[in-house]
């Protein structure tokens, strides 16, 4: 059924494509224009469209009764014959199987001395492309660079970082991006009309989100939901076969970690555990709902529908801002953990998680604890007019000469650059402030990085290399000097992807 339905109602022109407008009116422009390349590459996610629309080009660029527009008419032999895919000028491969040069030698350059059967051009189409082999990837690009005027390639691929550059190069590129919510959701319910079946529309919003932007996906799920009943189906029925959701749980957790209630968080978890909860399950979807979160306090709430119910969107919005950005993504690093984590307790990896992640935080106010460390000295007192009092300090030296901090510096950032390179880079807008015991003090102009190296695992990472330069142990603390960083938080996030660098 899942089968049957995305390929029955498999688009047949441009203007039946969704959520590709970029695409398929730059191709209808060149087909009206009769300026076709000879070859083409169709990169993106699965399931958006890459090989409809190549069978798509290649229906148009021999179709006899092409309109004005460039559309298929869909009537003539050669669209017919594409369309049941029994034409001789149109030659699918599919790279995932036929990986080797033998296969490339057989099916495409063999092929390609022959002129078409019946048709203007013969269309090469090559799903997954990225699976070919170096000698497969080599013969084909000799193709790829003289083709005879009568062939057309089409390369598809999930995967557009492995291939050779010198392949990609050859190509007119083509990005296909997951298509929209709102865009998935119509065209469901369009094929509910179609079957003439009533679907909840509560139950198309969660079809498509659960597709994650993939219309193949999305259509499969919603034939499985066809396939438990008839006339009106609701969120009961077809709760039975679409892929169980913690949203509620991990709403729930999320609560009660960002405001730094421990107990209660675990208690929700080991309730969650008990009543059959899959704790690794629980995790990568709290890892999927903080990104959205991460995305929707640097502005994006759009991104919130995405993974969340309508009925939940307020909640939600207002959680997204009880921590900062560079927070959520402590947290996402902490979960995704918890992910790759394997433990003889299914839920010690989530717990541990759970435990780290709400201890940091105030409640609300998406502040670091400013808590004093133990055994340090209470801060000081201030009473109405009287001058501050502050502790006195033992009189300790620096283990490390300042003087020799600042004249090695270039050499400190070329070795901190070699041991951890984001760490490196981080450095290149700090410099050094005061020695004082064991600990030294850097500044930077950004608040953004100062955070990142207080962050306990990359301080240990530098302090680790301090350590190793001066054969002493050695103490960092970053200070913000300046204060036009906050800004650009935005942009930095998306250059680091969190306060803990790999």
């Amino acid at each position: 059924m899942s089968e049957t339905l995305y390929r029955k109602y498999r688009p047949q022109t441009f203007s039946a494509l969704i959520g590709q407008p970029h695409i398929s009116t730059t191709l209808l422009h060149q087909l009206a224009c009769g300026t076709v390349g000879h070859a083409y590459l169709f990169t993106g996610p699965r399931g958006v469209g890459k090989t409809t629309t190549a069978r798509l080009l290649a229906k148009a660029v021999n179709c006899a009764k092409r309109s004005k527009q460039g559309e298929p008419c869909n009537a003539c032999d050669s669209c017919t014959q594409i369309t049941e895919g029994r034409s001789l000028d149109v030659v699918e491969m599919d790279a995932a199987s036929h990986t080797g040069v033998d296969h490339v030698r057989e099916h495409i350059i063999e092929a390609i001395r022959f002129t078409p059967h019946a048709a203007p051009y013969k269309v090469f189409i090559i799903d997954e492309v990225h699976m070919l082999s170096t000698s497969a990837f080599n013969a084909l690009l000799k193709t790829l660079e003289e083709p005879p005027t009568h062939a057309l390639f089409i390369l598809a691929t999930t995967e557009v970082h492995k291939l050779p550059e010198t392949i990609i190069s050859r190509t007119q590129r083509f990005d296909f991006h997951r298509i929209p919510l709102a865009e998935l959701a119509l065209r469901l319910e369009e094929l509910c009309k179609k079957e003439k079946v009533k679907v909840d529309r509560a139950v198309i919003e969660e079809i498509a989100r659960l597709s994650e932007g993939s219309q193949r996906d999305a259509e499969s799920l919603l034939a499985q939901v066809l396939a438990v009943g008839d006339g009106v189906i609701h969120m009961e029925e077809a709760a039975l076969v679409l892929p169980r959701r913690y949203l509620e749980e991990a709403l729930a957790l999320l609560s009660f970690i960002v405001n730094a209630q421990t107990k209660e968080a675990m208690g929700h978890l080991h309730r969650f555990v008990e009543s059959g909860g899959d704790p690794s399950r629980l995790a990568e979807e709290i890892v999927s709902y903080a990104r959205h979160l991460m995305l929707a306090c640097l502005g994006d709430e759009s991104a919130l529908a995405l993974a969340w119910p309508q009925h939940l969107l307020p909640t939600v919005r207002a959680l997204a801002h009880t921590c900062s950005p560079v927070q959520w993504t402590e947290m996402i690093n902490l979960f995704s953990s918890a992910v790759s984590e394997e433990s003889s307790i299914p839920s010690l990896p989530l717990e541990i998680a759970v435990v780290k992640a709400a201890t940091p935080f105030t409640p609300a106010s998406g502040e670091r604890s400013t808590s004093v460390e133990e055994g340090s000295a209470p801060p000081p007192q201030v009473e109405e007019g009287l001058p501050v009092q502050t502790p006195g300090k033992k009189d300790e030296s620096p283990v490390v000469e300042f003087s020799k901090i600042q004249q090695g510096w270039n050499d400190i950032f070329a070795k901190v650059t070699e041991a951890h390179a984001s760490l490196g880079f981080l450095l290149k807008s700090a410099e050094p402030l005061a020695m004082e015991g064991d600990t030294l003090t850097m500044g930077f102009h950004f608040k953004f990085h100062a955070d990142t190296v207080n962050a306990p695992r990359n301080r240990e990472k530098l302090e680790s290399v301090l350590a190793r330069i001066f054969s002493v142990p050695i103490r960092v603390r970053g200070e913000y000097v300046h204060g036009k960083a906050d800004e650009i938080v935005g942009d930095l996030l998306e250059e680091f992807g969190g306060t803990e660098i790999s």
